[in-house]
């Protein structure tokens, strides 16, 4: 299981500054921001602006995948506002730069910091969407012949350019068949209708089962359903 940093107000303050004011790296030139390098990434696949149009884009479809970076960057964008209006709903008025810049002591301060765990997770989910959708990093690949405990489905999934070691199941979505672990978030599932209401999107490790490389082995035993097949 993921566990957080030493100090969460630290680390939101690293994460939201690679969002929203620099990133440097050295598999990523120049200094600019996650999100304005998102912004960036759709300008150019949308391609060179015609003359004489204004400097709009003349009618067509777009490249396929040309709206991804900046889906990304709005869905970033949706939770860091989220979050702090969340977090501080008598301030209606916050720009976005402010509110990425007050989310860090926010999220240590408010209600005792109880939530800190929560947002340094989303934070965290945020920072890892934008660096896929770039190519920064590599999408997690599924192990084949691994087994979920909870779900008994072939979704364990790792991140090749994680240094954190860790497995996690990535049957995720609303459906009630997706896993959750509802030991950890018991509340997070409708008991009628087994519907998650915790924003656990398919690509997202919220709420999700971790394991950790020595459970490897255990993962692809397969299942007693299976077993006795």
């Amino acid at each position: 299981m993921q566990t957080l940093a030493p100090d969460p107000e630290l680390e939101l303050k690293t994460l939201l500054g690679d969002l929203y004011v620099s990133y440097t790296d050295p598999d990523a030139p120049g200094t600019a921001s996650l999100l304005n390098r998102l912004t960036i990434a759709y300008r150019h696949r949308l391609g060179p602006r015609t003359r004489g149009e204004r400097g709009h884009r003349p009618p067509g479809p777009r490249p396929p995948g040309a709206d991804g970076a900046m889906l990304a960057r709005d869905e970033i964008e949706q939770i860091v506002d989220w979050w702090a209006y969340y977090l501080h709903p008598g301030e209606p008025t916050l720009t976005r730069m402010q509110a990425a810049d007050l989310l860090p002591t926010l999220a240590v301060q408010q209600r005792a910091g109880e939530l800190a765990d929560e947002v340094v997770h989303d934070i965290r989910s945020a920072h890892r969407v934008a660096l896929l959708v770039l190519g920064i990093v590599a999408p997690p690949v599924v192990i084949r012949g691994a087994w979920c405990p909870a779900c008994e489905r072939q979704s364990i999934s790792t991140d090749l350019s994680a240094t954190e070691g860790k497995y996690w199941c990535g049957n995720g979505g609303f459906a009630p068949g997706a896993c959750h672990d509802d030991a950890r978030w018991p509340d997070c599932r409708d008991p009628d209708t087994g519907i998650l209401a915790c924003r656990r999107s398919p690509r997202s490790r919220r709420h999700c089962h971790f394991y950790d490389h020595a459970d490897l082995d255990r993962l692809r035993t397969p299942p007693a359903s299976r077993r006795s097949l």
